[in-house]
């Protein structure tokens, strides 16, 4: 029972042939290395707060995919975050707010990235919802709470967390973040602060119990700046990434799979496609429902005592009987000891009487 009421769910991998077409295909997000102005930055934001309807395919290979070619603009450059002008890309399921330098990769002018996906989703029985978000140790996407998308993710809920601490600390907000309730969006007079205090906006730590973690952290004598509460999602699709990277071949010919618009000196080249037609399908479910807790305590009734369910229905029903019976016999038997007092009724003979004055 202590078990049960640590740990009351259960992960189970169901199906390792799920297949992919049951699930979106991720999105894609690609970052210019170039710098993004603040009128920039307010457009992309509101394309990102757009609802699209999600893409399903369900082959695998780079003829099934997703295949990009992006015109870096290399002669827009005045002020690259890389050394050379070129994007990064990152995979993630929908609704997500990407974070930053988590499975990305980056390429330049001439190169070509291919990003094989390999799918894994997470489902959860209706057996669950009874439980509290705590014991579960998860979220429904109606149970969490988003400023910036109306849906709850973890990771979205975990860049939100993290956003919210930097306006805290620096009043003003990084320009790859969603500006909400017009916050500032942070200029050069705020690089300062938001250098000063890098090394704690990087050590966010994730928790799904800020009380007993933050004792943790008092008790080890470890510091750190702030906890996010951030429980994963119980229905969930995640993507693990395999890229390869290579050059375009200088021969025309040798790049008709690469996309339908042929790639130029300013140009790179992505393909994103899954790399089987079936992913893994893991269940998380209650370890002990009402069902399995009475079958559970008719297995360890029968082998313990060779009885059955049967058998405490017999029982309850013979001890119901010795109770109550002997109490309807005593009354019965005071009934049939009492003595009984007849009484006769007689009638007069009217008719007689009558006879005799005829």
């Amino acid at each position: 029972m202590n078990r049960y009421q640590d740990s009351p769910v259960l992960n189970v991998i169901t199906s390792t042939g799920y297949p992919v077409w049951k699930s979106p295909f991720p999105t894609v997000a690609v970052c210019n290395h170039n710098v993004v102005y603040k009128s920039n930055s307010g457009n992309i934001t509101k394309i990102l707060a757009v609802k699209e309807e999600p893409f399903y395919t369900g082959g695998a290979g780079l003829g099934s995919g997703l295949t990009v070619t992006i015109n870096v603009e290399p002669t827009q450059y005045i002020s690259s975050v890389k050394t050379i002008p070129g994007v990064t890309i990152f995979a993630h399921s929908g609704y997500k707010y990407p974070q930053m330098g988590v499975q990305y990769n980056s390429i330049s002018i001439g190169e070509v990235l291919s990003f094989e996906l390999e799918q894994s989703v997470f489902q959860s029985d209706t057996d669950i919802v009874r439980l509290t978000p705590e014991s579960r140790g998860c979220l429904f996407e109606h149970e969490g709470r988003s400023n910036w998308t109306g849906i709850y993710n973890s990771q979205t809920c975990f860049n939100e967390c993290k956003a919210n601490y930097i306006t805290r600390v620096c009043d003003c907000i990084p320009f790859y973040y969603p500006t909400i309730n017009n916050t500032r969006v942070c200029t050069f007079s705020d690089l300062p602060c938001l250098h000063s205090n890098r090394k704690n906006f990087v050590n966010l730590m994730l928790s799904d119990d800020i009380k007993a973690d933050t004792e943790y952290m008092h008790q080890h004598g470890v510091l750190f700046p702030e906890f996010c509460y951030c429980l994963p999602n119980c229905n969930e699709v995640t993507y693990l990434l395999h890229d390869e990277k290579k050059k375009i071949s200088e021969k025309p010919e040798n790049n008709f799979r690469l996309s339908s618009r042929p790639p130029t000196n300013e140009t790179c080249v992505v393909n994103v496609y899954y790399n089987s037609v079936a992913g893994i399908l893991r269940i998380r479910t209650a370890i002990l429902t009402w069902d399995t807790l009475l079958g559970t305590i008719g297995g360890t009734f029968g082998l313990c005592m060779g009885g059955s369910v049967i058998s405490m229905l017999e029982f309850l029903f013979y001890f119901i009987q010795a109770l109550f019976g002997k109490r309807f016999i005593e009354k019965q038997k005071k009934r049939n000891n009492k003595p009984h007092t007849w009484k006769i009724n007689v009638l007069p003979n009217t008719q007689k009487i009558h006879s005799l004055h005829m």
